[in-house]
């Protein structure tokens, strides 16, 4: 397979420096791959990297959440999303019509918006009849769920398995890529795209197509894996969430907010995946890719060390440490409008 050689999206700057070579290390293909930096303006992505022709055969064709149906979603992770569920149904409830719910209602659901919805990694604010797209959307279990909260629902997804289940489920998702979908101008108060960016082709095309069909009083909500975090520093080329050759591009705050701009938005960052690093799952990928791909290479101080940054140093700064987000979270997200483009 021919890989092809890419400039910066964001600059077109051709002055790289390699950041490491990273393993695919999601489904034991093993191919390897450079990660490189602008010497201009520092975004980080995957170069050279398979054609979009032939990126499919790095996407798992077993089943996952995604090609899953809604029901055996929800079945899966049952606990999760029936914690989901009552966080969204508090935080929607005060905007649907409530006003006869008992007092205790009410005073339950304040408190559970208080305390829990920091931690929900995409908060969407209430708008009566508002039009939401999501990209990227899966099988469309979030939209299932906003769709029970009076949002008029569309999906965008590339899986044709996935856009079988969410239509069979009633949920109206067309399969395509963006740029390709002929959306009317204005034609959304939010769009999603939770997980997305980093692996389209051309990030600053797919915002300037995300500002044309959002309304002006609309919001995009991009989630990113955050390449600065505690975690991507310290596991480096075995970070779980480095994920090439998929993930095309890995973005810090600064060079998401950079791309933003260029493309006519204003962002406001939230860091609400806090939780995600202390995942049991999510911890046993790292460490699985760390010692498997350094077996031959890694001493006994080397692996002691790992074990004491990650379980021991790690937890003290966090303790420790006033502004966690940028840190300790996983993932990035921008709530973002638009603005004048520059």
């Amino acid at each position: 397979m021919k890989l092809e050689n890419t400039n910066c999206n964001y600059c077109g700057g051709r002055d790289l420096s390699l950041v490491f070579q990273a393993k695919e290390n999601q489904f034991n293909i093993g191919d390897s791959f450079n990660v490189v930096i602008c010497n201009n303006c520092n975004l980080v992505f995957t170069n050279p990297r398979p054609s979009e022709m032939d990126i499919s055969k790095y996407y798992s064709k077993g089943e996952y959440y995604t090609h899953l149906t809604i029901d055996e979603s929800y079945k899966k992770s049952k606990m999760r999303w029936m914690i989901k569920n009552i966080i969204m149904n508090a935080i929607y409830s005060s905007n649907k019509g409530y006003e006869d719910v008992h007092l205790t209602i009410k005073l339950r659901n304040f408190i559970i918006k208080l305390i829990f919805q920091r931690f929900v990694a995409i908060i969407i604010p209430f708008k009566k009849n508002g039009k939401i797209l999501d990209i990227g959307c899966g099988n469309g279990i979030f939209l299932s769920m906003m769709k029970q909260n009076g949002w008029d629902t569309y999906g965008l997804e590339v899986s044709e398995a996935c856009v079988i289940e969410a239509n069979k489920a009633g949920i109206n998702v067309l399969m395509g890529k963006l740029e390709e979908s002929n959306f009317h101008n204005k034609q959304f108060d939010v769009i999603v795209a939770n997980q997305v960016l980093e692996h389209v082709y051309d990030p600053v095309n797919f915002l300037i197509e995300c500002r044309r069909i959002l309304k002006d009083d609309g919001i995009l909500i991009l989630g990113v894996p955050n390449f600065e975090s505690y975690d991507a520093k310290l596991f480096k080329e075995h970070w779980t969430a480095l994920q090439v050759p998929t993930h095309l591009y890995h973005f810090t705050h600064d060079t998401i907010n950079n791309l933003l701009k260029k493309t006519g938005f204003n962002s406001n960052f939230k860091y609400q995946s806090i939780l995600m690093q202390y995942n049991k799952q999510y911890i046993n990928k790292n460490l699985h890719n760390y010692f498997n791909n350094n077996q031959n290479k890694i001493s006994h101080f080397k692996k002691i060390s790992i074990i004491i940054n990650l379980f021991i140093l790690k937890p003290f700064l966090f303790l420790i440490k006033p502004h966690k987000g940028p840190i300790f979270s996983v993932n990035i997200t921008a709530y973002s409008s638009k603005d004048s483009l520059p």
